[in-house]
Formats: C-alpha cells, structure tokens, sequence
C-alpha cells in the first residue's frame, strides 16, 4: 500500500526527539512484557505481526532473542528483511512456514483496529495463540478508540475496527487465553502521574493550530496522537489444554 511506503520516510524526517522518543518507548514496552516471561531471556523466540520500521525487531536484538517477523507490505518487509527474518504475508492466517507452539512471545503493535471487524480480529488472536508454546505470551498494543472519538477514522483511512479495553478483553477471552495484564498509556509509554500530565497537554494543544505555524502537517499530528491517544497494551497467556482461562 503506498501509504505504508510512505510511512518510514515520513518517521525517518520527524526530528531526533520524537524518534528517540519511539526507541524509549519500544524498550519500556519490552521491559513490561518482560516481567511475565517464564523462560531464561536469552532463548526466547519472538514473532511480530506488522513489523513498522524495525523498533521492536530492534530491541529484540539487542536482548538477544531470536526474531521472525511478518508484514503484508513489501517495501517494509525488503527493508527490515536485509537485517532480521521477515516474512511477507497477509494476516489472518498465519503463513504456512509460521510453525505452530514454536515461539514464546507473539506480539503485534497497531495491527487489530485495521482487521474487518471482531470476528477478524478474533481469528486473528487464534492465530498468534497457534504460534505461541503453551505457557507463552500474546501482547497487542492497540489505539483506544474511545480516547480519540471521530479521530480514531481520521488517523488512517484503514482503519476500521475501534478497539477498546472491553471489546478487545471480550477477543481475548474468548479465545481461552489468560489476561495477566492491561497497561494504558500515552506519549512514549508514559503512565502514573505522568499519564495524567500528557492528558492535560492533550487538552491544550490544537494540530491545525500548529500545522498552520509551523508549515508541517505530519509532525503537529504525530504529536497529537502522542498526547490524545490513549494505548492500551494486553498481555495474555497462552494456558494449559484444560485449565480455565481468567481475566
């Protein structure tokens, strides 16, 4: 899609803040996920589905852990594959070289709320819970639909599932996995005290305001979902064959 070509060209320009910004934010989330691993750190196998410009498959990296990523864009999935495994597909299903119960963490960031609707989205969980070993982990981050109102279509033109703490919770659930934890956050993984401050600044600040002084439209609205969008991260467990899943 050109628009996704266009989409590491546009974050390659934003100023060195912001992108470091996104590094500190891709490390936080990993340190969370990190906390609910069961294994010794340095054997985890990780699947990404919707690879973006490579953060996560960074960071696994430099963890040591053994990365497999999937895109359904071919600019994306040339790009990154020079340097990680990179498969090119469209998601749901899985593609057939993606083995089943192999891996110890699938996770997916922004990829839910551009799937048809819940019925997809949960065919899409079953998916990456097929992957994933029993014991293992499933982690979606996704937008909350609820925190951006009519923005949550203005964002992106694919976008066409709203994600919510409940609905996706419901996905989960019914797909018999374990929800260990839901993290809500903004800006670069912000949370606590600090939630709340970028929640007020939300408040104040007008991206057309800004578009219109500064001359850049991609930079004011990339600082507006920093401050506007709430981010919801779930973090599952895939159970034992039998076991009842809680929430």
């Amino acid at each position: 899609m050109a628009l996704y070509d266009r989409y590491s060209n546009v974050m390659s320009r934003h100023p060195p803040l912001v992108q470091r910004a996104e590094r500190y934010r891709q490390n936080r989330l990993l340190d969370i996920v990190g906390r609910h691993l069961r294994k010794n750190h340095q054997a985890i196998r990780a699947l990404e589905v919707g690879v973006g410009i490579g953060l996560f498959a960074q960071a696994c990296r430099e963890r040591g852990w053994n990365y497999t990523g999937v895109d359904r864009n071919e600019k994306m999935v040339t790009m990154l594959g020079k340097q990680f495994h990179v498969i090119l597909a469209e998601v749901p299903p899985l593609p057939a070289n993606i083995e089943e119960e192999i891996y110890d963490l699938a996770y997916t960031a922004f990829v839910l709320e551009h799937l048809r609707d819940g019925s997809e989205a949960f065919l899409f969980v079953n998916e990456l819970a097929r992957a994933v070993r029993t014991q293992g982990l499933i982690v979606l981050v996704v937008p909350d639909a609820l925190s951006l109102g009519l923005e949550f279509w203005n964002l992106d033109y694919t976008h066409r599932y709203p994600t919510a703490e409940r609905n996706v919770t419901q996905i989960l659930l019914e797909s018999r996995l374990e929800v260990e934890e839901i993290v809500r956050y903004r800006g670069p993984c912000l949370t606590g005290p600090m939630y709340w401050v970028t929640r007020f600044a939300g408040c104040l600040y007008s991206y057309r305001l800004w578009a219109v002084l500064t001359g850049n439209k991609a930079l004011p609205y990339s600082i507006y979902q920093y401050l506007n969008q709430d981010v919801l991260v779930f973090i599952c467990r895939k159970p034992e064959i039998g076991s009842t899943p809680t929430s």
